[in-house]
């Protein structure tokens, strides 16, 4: 079996939500029915 490796970049933010949300909602109701993850600064490479 051969070795493989990748590289992606990091995203700064995950967003979590059922899509009808995006699609029904915006603003500050949107914001209370998604939640929103913020990746550690020490994950973020430059």
């Amino acid at each position: 079996m051969r070795k493989e490796t990748f590289k992606v970049k990091c995203p700064t933010q995950i967003t979590f939500g059922d899509p009808m949300y995006f699609a029904d909602y915006s603003g500050a109701k949107l914001d209370s029915l998604v939640a929103i993850i913020k990746s550690p600064s020490f994950l973020r490479l430059g």
